[in-house]
């Protein structure tokens, strides 16, 4: 349903009157009381669309403005430049006040339109019955900073975010997928009964019937009884408040009168698998530390200049770069490249531009990376073809231009007891100091040297930096970053921080910490390979729960969560763990042997102390804790009536046992409610039988079992509601509006994401044929090219027209290749072959303009073609300028890209009833 339908009927006085309670409550959080006093006024002055009666088009029409301003992308452009976007409400109004107006106006609407989706979610227009809902709630409490009440003062505060989405199945076997998005809500406190109330105020399925916020917006409290059975999920950290959350939660179930209300709770996994890799990382002294120490480093952009400055000193000292020259490579060739493949596959990095800068990196140092020294192998021309490098200065700005982005990318700070950032952090330290000790080196030569750069050499430090988003520090546009150099600048700040600095680099620059680095990335590789699983679930979720059973791959999808939520459940996801554990005690540390490790007995008797540690608490974690209900009830899928009916008997005998022992949302209320089942009638067995086992289907198929997403979005609102660059400290009450914006325009971003990658070409590719493909701004220029200019300038470029081709230019391509000229050469080159052109006969011309026809032909149907995309240049599809020159194909890439842009807009994705209805109308 578009929201601009809403708005048209907003004014309809039967509308109002049935809904009288609930813009009396919204108003009072939406707007302030002098606004709706003055409403008439603004709306005289401003042209408001809503005041005069019968102005149903000209409502339509600014609601449908309002939600491609505020339900799209666009929204976080102005979020952060509302004091610069003229959004034309009037003359004299305060920009501030027509931001806040707009998006208070935007969340009234959208409130509406969910209330009205959730509502017809449980009334289809078929009156199918509906089977089963389940609601699902990934919830994560932390602190930000917001604006005091009626002060300037900034103020830390505790939130709740939450990502919840609802599946509901129907009678006919269908199903239906909702995605709810929630704003932050204000905590009292950290504790269990705060917690309880902020996560089940926006529930579908709680104890109450609905959440507080829902039943204020007007929302039935019994508009999910339909359903035959609601089950309610909390996935959330394996912390204690959590727990009591969840015991208060069922508590309040238990008492309450709603039946068929069932419930689970999920510990979130990667949280599980942070918590087994704690020990490991912390058993080698000062690592840990170390590793954040060079993370908030690396967030510094003044270090980050200084890494580049004195790797390229160092790799200019006589000694440290060596450049031998060879007709062939030596045999040992084979064994270094061994290592560096061992070394390629075990770094884990969220970036593929990270993974290709890497393979360029190590296809040029191609000598023995055991070595301090760093050697290139270089090859010497033959058989026409030229030298690797014609110079020693040559092979050193190679190096340089491979080594200087990638080492000084850095990584982000990683949490230890979170899979945030922790494998990319490992990784490229282990990789950095066991690859010719580059960062220990280069470290080590930037804390004893103090010289400074000449001016050609800055140039290309900064040249550099600038591939990978950092610029001078005149250049410097990352607000973190220079607040951070701003610090850094300050006496104390800087002391301290210098202090840091040289901590870190004295335990980097150690003999063992090369060794240290490889045994902790070897002990926790296995678990990376279980928090790509689970980020792997997580996003098949995703999927799910924005355009549900529409999905092309829907079924699939389904599928793989329910497949990968049963191993984990089962126990299985815990076995194969273990056994990977298991495989490098008997092969992988024999490998990293090889690779370098040195297998002291001390150094053996750590790994296998820590293998046994991590092992056991694996066992605890993934597999006994799955061993009791409501776990051991997934077992029943799949089973015949009498096999099920023999395992509910054994449930029923344990649970008269002890009561204690069963879990109260799930085991015991289906105990309580089939009770008997052994003594009952063959067909009531069998319905039983059916209905619960689809019930757990349908929750083996749709439960989250990580809480990352709620993490990541923890991240966005700190980055919206806290000072950031030009975004100032918001109160409650914006911060809520603008959390609960975002929130909603996440459907938006998945279909742009997932309709991009499939029709559009790289970003790097795009911006390279807007920049060089088309018509370049005036190099004199002083001021930032306008998005006006911009847009014309492309525009403009796509239109003109190409020269066609003639046997000139293939007869001038003929003679001149292979050649490498310098201009006044190949002035004369041209000058000579011009002459012989007008010399040659017709017959002797008819051949190269057949050959100017057919590439002519090439071209034509190349433009007509759209250039790769994102998906499929990483599936390496055919590329069609393989039989095109090279610079025809250049001048058509402007063109190719309008091709890419209709497939973008024309992609059936944006046709699929998803959700609100968003997508439908920004595309």
């Amino acid at each position: 349903m578009p929201l601009s339908d809403l708005w048209a009927d907003e004014n309809d006085e039967e509308g109002q009157q049935s809904n009288e309670h609930i813009v009396s409550d919204l108003r009072k959080q939406l707007q302030r009381a002098r606004a709706r006093e003055g409403k008439a006024k603004r709306a005289k002055q401003s042209g408001l669309p809503n005041l005069p009666e019968g102005s149903a088009n000209s409502g339509g029409e600014y609601a449908k403005r309002l939600q491609s301003e505020y339900f799209t992308q666009g929204f976080q452009y102005k979020l952060s430049q509302r004091a610069s976007v003229d959004f034309d409400f009037g003359q004299h109004a305060d920009p501030k006040q027509q931001f806040s107006r707009g998006r208070a106006r935007s969340v009234w609407s959208f409130l509406q339109c969910m209330c009205k989706i959730v509502e017809s979610l449980f009334n289809p227009a078929q009156d199918q019955a509906v089977e089963h809902v389940l609601n699902t709630c990934i919830a994560d409490d932390t602190s930000t900073t917001l604006r005091a009440h009626g002060s300037e003062r900034s103020v830390v505060h505790t939130i709740m975010n939450t990502v919840q989405s609802a599946y509901v199945r129907f009678g006919d076997e269908s199903w239906h997928s909702l995605h709810i998005p929630t704003p932050i809500q204000c905590l009292s406190s950290g504790r269990a009964p705060a917690i309880h109330a902020s996560y089940t105020s926006w529930l579908l399925v709680c104890a109450s019937g609905v959440g507080e916020h829902l039943s204020r917006l007007g929302v039935a409290k019994n508009v999910a009884s339909r359903a035959t059975w609601r089950t309610m999920v909390f996935v959330g950290d394996a912390l204690k408040a959590n727990d009591s959350a969840w015991k208060s939660s069922s508590n309040s179930t238990a008492a309450s009168s709603v039946s068929h209300t069932l419930g689970l709770r999920i510990r979130c996994c990667n949280h599980q698998l942070g918590l087994i890799r704690r020990p490991a990382v912390l058993s080698t002294e000062r690592f840990w530390c170390t590793l954040v120490r060079l993370g908030h480093q690396f967030e510094l952009h003044s270090f980050r200049r200084s890494l580049a400055s004195a790797a390229t000193r160092y790799f200019q000292e006589a000694g440290n770069f060596e450049r031998i020259r060879v007709f062939q490579y030596p045999e040992e060739m084979t064994k270094w490249r061994k290592r560096a493949d061992w070394l390629y596959e075990n770094f884990i990095t969220n970036t593929k531009q990270a993974k290709e800068s890497l393979a360029e990196l190590m296809a040029f140092a191609n000598g023995d990376s055991t070595t301090p020294v760093l050697t290139h192998y270089c090859l010497i021309g033959q058989s026409g073809r030229p030298d690797c490098c014609s110079s020693d200065a040559e092979a050193i700005c190679k190096w340089l231009s491979h080594c200087i982005p990638f080492l000084c990318r850095g990584y982000q700070c990683p949490l230890l007891y979170r899979m945030k950032h922790y494998g990319p952090a490992s990784s490229f330290v282990m990789l950095t100091t066991c690859f010719f000790r580059i960062l220990p080196n280069v470290l080590g030569h930037m804390e004893a040297s103090t010289g400074n750069l000449d001016e050609d050499m800055e140039t290309l430090v900064d040249t550099l930096l600038a591939d990978i988003g950092v610029g001078s520090s005149g250049a410097a546009a990352d607000f973190q970053h220079l607040l951070a150099d701003a610090l850094d600048a300050q006496q104390n700040y800087q002391l301290q921080n210098s202090v840091r600095r040289k901590m870190m680099i004295q335990e980097v620059c150690k003999p063992g910490f090369e060794q240290s680095s490889m045994v902790i990335d070897a002990l926790i590789n296995p678990m990376e390979v279980g928090v790509n699983k689970m980020l792997g679930h997580t996003k098949c979720l995703h999927d799910l729960a924005f355009v549900g059973a529409a999905h092309p791959q829907g079924q699939e999808l389904q599928e793989k969560t329910k497949r990968i939520f049963l191993e984990v459940v089962s126990g299985d996801f815990g076995r194969h763990l273990m056994c990977r554990y298991v495989t490098f005690l008997n092969s992988g540390l024999w490998e990293a042997n090889e690779m370098g490790l040195e297998a002291t007995g001390s150094r053996l008797d750590h790994i296998f102390k820590m293998v046994i540690i991590i092992c056991t608490d694996i066992w605890r974690r993934f597999v006994y804790d799955f061993t009791f209900p409501p776990w051991t009830l997934f077992g029943l899928i799949g089973l015949s009536t009498e096999e099920f009916v023999r395992r509910w008997d054994d449930l029923e005998k344990s649970f008269a046992k002890c009561c204690q022992c069963m879990d109260i949302q799930l085991t015991a209320a289906w105990l309580h409610h089939f009770s008997g089942l052994a003594s009952a009638h063959i067909d009531v067995q069998s319905k039983a039988c059916a209905e619960i086992q689809q019930v757990l289907v349908d929750i083996a198929g749709f439960t989250p079992l990580t809480s990352d997403v709620v993490e990541l979005k923890n991240g966005q609102t700190q980055w919206s509601v806290s000072k950031r660059g030009r975004v100032s400290v918001k109160n409650p009450r914006s911060a809520t509006e603008t959390t609960l914006l975002q929130s909603v325009l996440k459907q938006h971003v998945w279909i742009k994401e997932v309709v991009g990658a499939e029709t559009l070409p790289k970003k790097s590719v795009s911006s390279g044929i807007l920049k060089m493909d088309c018509e370049k701004t005036p190099r004199t220029r002083t001021t930032r090219e306008t998005m006006e200019e911009k847009q014309s300038r492309v525009a403009h470029a796509q239109k003109r027209k190409i020269r066609r081709l003639c046997g000139w230019n293939a007869y001038q391509r003929h003679r001149l290749e292979g050649m490498s000229l310098s201009l006044v050469d190949y002035k004369e080159k041209v000058r000579q072959i011009s002459q012989d052109w007008r010399n040659m006969s017709q017959e002797d011309r008819d051949a190269f303009e057949i050959e100017a026809q057919q590439q002519q032909h090439r071209l034509d149907d190349l433009s007509q073609q759209p250039l790769p995309s994102a998906t499929g240049a990483s599936n390496q599809q055919e590329d069609p300028t393989t039989n095109c020159w090279r610079n025809g194909a250049k001048k058509r890439s402007a063109r190719r890209l309008l091709v890419n842009k209709s497939a973008f807009a024309s992609h059936t994705l944006w046709d699929l009833p998803t959700q609100y209805g968003d997508s439908l109308l920004a595309k």
